[in-house]
C-alpha cells in the first residue's frame, strides 16, 4: 500500500511539473472571453449572469497567473526559447490582452480602479516584453519565413491586444 501511494504521489508531482513547464500563456484567451461576456452582461443589467462570470473569471486568472508565475521561476530558459520562436512569441500576447480585459472588469464589476490600474502597467510591460521578442524574431528571420510563421490565428491576439486597452 506505501509503494502504491508513493508511486501515485510520484505520479501527481510529474503531471503538476509538467503542467506548470508546459503552461501556455495563450490559456489566458480564456480570461479575456470569459471577461467580454461578463462586462456584456453587466452593461445589459444582467448582473446575476455578470456576477457568477466575474468570480469564476477571477479563479481562471488568478491561477493562470500562479502557474505562469511558477513557469517563470523554476522553467525561465524553456519560456524564453519560447519567446524567441515567432510563431509562439504571438501567443504571449494573450497575457496582456487577458489582463486588460479583467483590469475592465474590475472596474465594472467590483470598483477596483486601483488594482486595475496596478494590472494594466503590468500589462502594458508584458506587451513591451513580447513584442520587442516579436519584432527582433521578425528582424532575424528570413523575410519568407517571417511571412509563413507568422501568418496564423495567433497574429490575431495582436490586434485584440492592442483593442482590448481601449
Amino acid at each position: 500500500m506505501n509503494k502504491l501511494n508513493t508511486t501515485r504521489t510520484a505520479f501527481y508531482l510529474a503531471l503538476l511539473r509538467n503542467s506548470i513547464k508546459h503552461f501556455q500563456p495563450s490559456a489566458f484567451v480564456i480570461v479575456m472571453a470569459t471577461g467580454i461576456v461578463s462586462i456584456a452582461f453587466d452593461l445589459l443589467d444582467f448582473t446575476a449572469i455578470a456576477r457568477p462570470l466575474f468570480a469564476l473569471n477571477s479563479l481562471f486568472y488568478g491561477v493562470f497567473c500562479l502557474l505562469l508565475a511558477t513557469r517563470i521561476i523554476f522553467f525561465r530558459q524553456d519560456l524564453i526559447l519560447e519567446l524567441r520562436a515567432l510563431a509562439h512569441s504571438y501567443l504571449f500576447l494573450a497575457f496582456a490582452a487577458g489582463t486588460n480585459t479583467f483590469g475592465v472588469q474590475l472596474i465594472t464589476l467590483a470598483q477596483a480602479s486601483t488594482l486595475a490600474n496596478i494590472l494594466w502597467h503590468g500589462a502594458f510591460l508584458a506587451w513591451f516584453v513580447c513584442m520587442s521578442y516579436i519584432v527582433f524574431n521578425l528582424l532575424k528571420a528570413s523575410p519568407a519565413h517571417a511571412i509563413a510563421s507568422s501568418t496564423n490565428g495567433a497574429t490575431l491576439l495582436l490586434r485584440a491586444c492592442l483593442r482590448s486597452s481601449e
